[in-house]
């Protein structure tokens, strides 16, 4: 073989020892990927999450370690081929116990966290949305589609220690041109509602909050499934998709949650995987009809926001475009997270934002 190519290999090995050696070294620093992933297998088996298929916990430190340098090595191998070693292609067990003790850490920093403190960065990060956002204003821009605004967005829990939406609720609901979609997870979804024998999340339409809202698990705020009537059903936002006089066109924006990010727009949930698994579903619903989909906006208290780098991530776990903070809204480095945080590319209800 030519001398070059010897050489390489021999570099290549090189890397992959050092890194198999010093596998608890920090992780470098990376661009933000494309908003497209790799597609999440079809039951994740996320600790946590429904469809579990993994035993998480470590039945030796030997087993921990043989899977530690394991990881360590798949990241060698990726960054001697020139990819990205912090990103893995599925959840190693070494993947899941830097995700485990990334949670633990972000659930004691919110544990620190006073009503007070809460209550103030909430209020804060709303309001922020709501002069940054067009979406928000009273007077939506008239477009082409002739479709109202369509805005989805989860109802806070508070045990959770979640930023308090409901001034986004209001703003929203109160608007005369605007549908709004809230999230209600589902263990036994229908085919086409969730991955099969995995997590599963849907986004009913409310229009009131003390009337369609109920409260489930963990004291979770959901939309009822039927409306007053008691017989028809509320309308599922990906329902749309089935109903072309409805003008099923991509939601505006998705204002989401989580656990733990950073400003690459790195985003690590619950474990359970619902919004993972739901946003992979609808933005391929959104690319097969010709649309581009909408952004994906975290809202996050300070002690949420991890250095560049300190969010574990799988190859199909989906970045933020943008990240609502008490600083602002803040892009995360791509094209559709900066136009998101410059509070003038929309281009109103349905007709996405210019780049």
């Amino acid at each position: 073989q030519p001398l070059g190519t010897r050489s390489m290999r021999a570099r290549a090995a090189r890397v992959i020892i050092r890194a198999v050696v010093s596998s608890s070294a920090p992780p470098r620093s990376t661009p933000l990927a494309a908003r497209s992933s790799i597609p999440p297998p079809s039951a994740r088996g996320a600790a946590g999450g429904p469809g579990a298929t993994r035993d998480c916990r470590v039945r030796s430190s030997v087993g921990f370690h043989r899977h530690h340098l394991r990881g360590a090595f798949a990241r060698a191998m990726a960054t001697a081929a020139g990819g990205d070693a912090r990103i893995e292609d599925h959840d190693t067990e070494d993947l899941i116990e830097r995700k485990k003790a990334t949670r633990k850490r972000v659930r004691a920093a919110l544990k620190e966290l006073t009503e007070e403190q809460m209550g103030t960065e909430s209020a804060q990060i709303c309001a922020g949305l709501l002069s940054t956002l067009q979406i928000f204003t009273t007077e939506n821009p008239v477009t082409t589609t002739g479709r109202p605004v369509r805005l989805g967005l989860y109802v806070h829990c508070a045990k959770l220690r979640e930023v308090d939406t409901r001034p986004l609720l209001e703003t929203a609901l109160g608007l005369p041109n605007c549908e709004v979609y809230v999230p209600i997870v589902d263990a036994s979804a229908k085919p086409g509602e969730g991955t099969e024998g995995g997590p599963a999340m849907r986004f009913l339409r409310i229009r009131n909050l003390d009337d369609d809202l109920e409260r489930k698990t963990m004291g979770i705020m959901e939309p009822k499934e039927f409306l007053p009537d008691g017989v028809t059903r509320r309308q599922n936002l990906e329902h749309l998709w089935d109903a072309p006089e409805s003008n099923p066109r991509p939601l505006d924006v998705l204002l989401m949650p989580g656990l733990a990010f950073d400003a690459s727009g790195a985003r690590c949930g619950r474990g359970g995987g619902y919004y993972d698994a739901f946003v992979d579903r609808y933005f391929s619903r959104c690319v097969a009809a010709g649309y581009e989909p909408p952004p994906l906006v975290a809202l996050a208290f300070g002690a949420q926001v991890l250095g560049v780098g300190e969010v574990p991530m799988a190859r199909y776990d989906k970045r933020v475009d943008a990240i609502a903070t008490v600083n602002g809204v803040l892009g995360c480095g791509s094209p559709m997270g900066d136009a998101v945080a410059s509070g003038s590319r929309w281009r109103g209800a349905g007709e996405g934002w210019e780049r």
